[in-house]
């Protein structure tokens, strides 16, 4: 392979950066959950089904994810009022806390790396990034 060694550079990279900020988090937070939760904060109120899709993962993750966070009163679930049948994710003021906590934390981790890249640097990484980050990935 032509580009294996920046394949290696890359994942030792993306390793590392996700190590240096899984030690700055909470204890009892996950990258898993905070995806979650940052969904809601961004969306609002979600089915499992809506939120596996959208972190490509199954519902049964998921549920596992959501139960955690229930306990930790970060999320709740709720029924829809017009079918009863349904039921959605939310996200409690605790929850939009802790996101708000852990936000500042990712980015003050990332921020590290960040300032090791001068402004064209950064504008290379950033189109890179662009081109790796669409939808029509695997």
């Amino acid at each position: 392979m032509e580009n294996e060694h920046v394949q290696r550079l890359f994942m030792r990279t993306v390793y590392r950066v996700l190590s240096d900020i899984r030690q700055r988090l909470e204890p009892d937070s996950t990258l898993p959950q905070l995806h979650l939760l940052d969904l809601l904060q961004q969306h609002g109120p979600l089915r499992i089904s809506d939120l596996a899709e959208r972190m490509r993962v199954s519902a049964g993750a998921v549920t596992l994810q959501s139960d955690r966070l229930i306990k930790l009163a970060l999320i709740e679930r709720t029924r829809s009022e017009t079918d009863r049948r349904v039921v959605y994710v939310t996200i409690t003021e605790r929850g939009r806390e802790h996101v708000a906590t852990a936000r500042e934390q990712v980015y003050a981790t990332t921020q590290l790396y960040f300032d090791r890249l001068d402004g064209p640097d950064i504008q290379a990484l950033e189109q890179i990034l662009l081109k790796m980050s669409t939808e029509e990935g695997p």
